[in-house]
């Protein structure tokens, strides 16, 4: 067996889902071989990190500082590195992966100083077991049952397991090692039934396989879920965004492409947003299901002749001036639809900060803060010094202990139209909560809200306060 085939299952427990400010408190991670066999396995946990929203944790997280909580957040997003690196080449999977534990875990390694394409380099591989299962609901619709709640297919993991057989521990739902030996037995029953179809879809969500069926292949089937329900189309590409070439707009072939070719601005804004979309964008970035028409023969059947199909492609392909108006239109609405929720940047590390930063790791603290002058990001620059103020904060000047918890400061005073969880939500959050749980809990939430009334005061005190 191959180290290549092995496959590493991972969930993440997290203080919130905000993007960029909700901050990972547990890391379970089992490292198997192509049969789903464990060879090895981390289950890591840690306390809130000060610079995290401050208000998340005591909101979302029953055991925000559990007592075998021995790392700190440095150390445990340094362990997780570490380990994946030992653990390379594989392919990693988690359930919702693309849409919460990928962006997690490269946040948290590029915020402290480690390359954050880790599961995409070194021979490395990504797969989203939700997006996987959702295909095979529409491609191969025998080989998982899909349980129904509100009217909707759901694909979270707890219901879609249970409904095919895995027995789990319900009060054990939400803690990592529990859902990662869940999403272990998930891929052996996918395996089992449909191996080849799987392996397809893993392989053909990979960037370079995404691309390659874009560029070779005149229109393909596109799989997806909007609200709850499955779907699939045949789609023809128009062209990238020009704010982002990671987005591609793609027509729907089910629609007479010549009206969508004769319409104006406001006719294809339109389009974007019938349903089904006569337009739409598919990030080529985040793992689509994309496959060739008729690779399947339990896919549904195409409404559409082959020969039509082609014409409407064709189409599509030779008109420049279409293109064009689509480009123009991508570019003026960059602020809007698909392109808004890319707003939040996680840079890459160029190999020579990534060597620097290496250095840095292997460092006595008191050395690291030189070490800092060598990048040519001011980004992952601020990262370090953020790092050092919580693990080392002998080793900043005064100046800059002082500069970051001003920071720290302007983070907690802020209320009104930040993209985090503000302290009104929280307080109302909690008061909700409070009317419902039992008394234990009720001793808890109240600590809560005595926690953030701190540093509240804290925060309003400055410069006078210091942050506990």
């Amino acid at each position: 067996m191959t180290k290549e085939r092995n496959y590493v299952l991972f969930d993440l427990e997290t203080t919130g889902t905000v993007r960029g400010y909700d901050q990972i408190l547990q890391c379970a991670a089992t490292l198997t071989d192509s049969n789903f066999q464990v060879l090895d396995q981390i289950n890591l946990r840690c306390p809130r990190f000060e610079q995290a929203d401050p208000f998340s944790l005591s909101v979302r997280h029953k055991q925000d500082n559990p007592s075998d909580a021995r790392l700190t957040h440095y150390e445990m997003i340094h362990r997780i590195d570490r380990t994946f690196r030992d653990w390379s080449s594989a392919t990693f999977c988690a359930h919702n992966l693309v849409a919460f534990d990928d962006f997690h875990l490269r946040q948290a390694l590029v915020q402290t100083l480690h390359n954050p394409d880790l599961t995409q380099t070194n021979g490395n591989r990504r797969a989203d077991t939700m997006l996987i299962a959702r295909a095979l609901s529409v491609l191969a619709p025998s080989v998982l049952k899909v349980p129904v709640c509100n009217g909707m297919a759901s694909f979270r993991l707890g219901p879609l397991v249970r409904i095919n057989g895995i027995r789990f521990e319900a009060t054990r739902l939400h803690d990592a090692s529990a859902d990662v030996e869940i999403l272990r037995q998930l891929m052996i029953v996918m395996m089992t039934r449909a191996q080849v179809i799987t392996e397809m879809l893993i392989a053909g969500s990979q960037r370079g396989a995404v691309d390659a069926l874009v560029q070779n292949h005149p229109y393909f089937r596109y799989t997806s879920v909007h609200s709850g329900r499955p779907f699939s189309r045949i789609l023809a590409p128009i062209t990238t965004a020009p704010s982002d070439p990671n987005l591609l707009v793609v027509a729907d072939l089910a629609f007479d492409v010549d009206l969508l070719r004769r319409m104006d601005d406001v006719s294809l804004a339109d389009a974007f947003k019938s349903s089904p979309r006569k337009l739409r964008v598919i990030p080529l970035d985040k793992a689509p299901i994309l496959t060739a028409v008729g690779a399947f023969v339990t896919e549904p059947r195409v409404g559409v002749s082959a020969a039509t199909l082609a014409s409407r492609a064709k189409a599509i392909r030779e008109d420049r001036d279409f293109q064009s108006r689509v480009s123009h239109f991508m570019r003026r609405a960059a602020n809007d639809g698909a392109a808004r929720d890319r707003k939040l940047h996680i840079p890459s590390i160029s190999q020579r900060n990534e060597e620097i930063a290496a250095s840095f790791h292997d460092l006595p603290w008191g050395a690291r803060r030189g070490i800092l002058e060598s990048l040519d990001d001011p980004e992952l620059k601020a990262f370090g010094l953020r790092l050092l103020y919580a693990e080392a904060p002998e080793c900043l000047s005064p100046a800059e202990r002082e500069e970051i918890f001003r920071w720290q400061c302007g983070r907690i005073e802020k209320d009104q139209d930040v993209p985090w969880l503000a302290e009104s939500a929280t307080v109302s959050t909690i008061a909700s909560m409070i009317a419902r749980e039992d008394a234990d809990e009720n001793r808890r939430l109240r600590a809560g809200v005595e926690y953030l009334a701190a540093l509240r005061s804290v925060a309003t005190q400055y410069p006078h306060g210091r942050l506990a």
